[in-house]
């Protein structure tokens, strides 16, 4: 269903939609790409927008790049991003979302291509960012770096999370 340009166009059009949680990945990625609104009415109104886990792991499913950076490039209103498999999050896709600014809620919940020094400078121009949570490469290499930096950039950041590779304790 999602692999249908027209699908997407209906969705792009929703007037009033503000969260969308969708498995976007390499299959039906181009179809939403193509589907965006052009001219004045390009922006939608998303405020929330989320990518679940791809059950998918096989390397062509993984969102291409481009077109993550598509994607956020449309939505001028965007408050809160969660990507469950952040190997499609580049620098570029995150100097993508038009708006900085609004950001208040980055979730990154597995590996990211970009270095943790890289990602502070990237996640830097979301001022107003209030809860990030990094992928346990990040904890593992530089929490507390990353941490001093943020809080730099980031004046309102009131909650940070680092996933930890070692299993819970009952």
């Amino acid at each position: 269903m999602l692999e249908g340009e027209s699908t997407w166009r209906w969705l792009w059009r929703l007037p009033a939609l503000t969260a969308l949680r969708v498995d976007l990945n390499a299959r039906n990625g181009d179809a939403a790409v193509q589907a965006l609104p052009l001219g004045p009415r390009r922006a939608n109104r998303l405020r929330t927008l989320a990518f679940p886990r791809n059950y998918d792991e096989a390397e062509d499913a993984r969102l291409p790049n481009d077109h993550l950076a598509a994607v956020l490039v449309a939505c001028t209103e965007l408050r809160t991003l969660r990507i469950h498999d952040a190997r499609c999050v580049s620098e570029a896709a995150l100097a993508a979302i038009p708006r900085p600014a609004l950001l208040q809620t980055l979730v990154l919940e597995t590996d990211t291509p970009v270095a943790p020094d890289a990602m502070v400078a990237y996640v830097a121009r979301f001022r107003n960012l209030r809860e990030i949570a990094f992928p346990k490469e990040a904890a593992a290499t530089c929490a507390l770096s990353l941490l001093e930096s943020l809080s730099r950039a980031c004046p309102l950041l009131r909650a940070a999370s680092f996933e930890s590779s070692e299993p819970d304790r009952a």
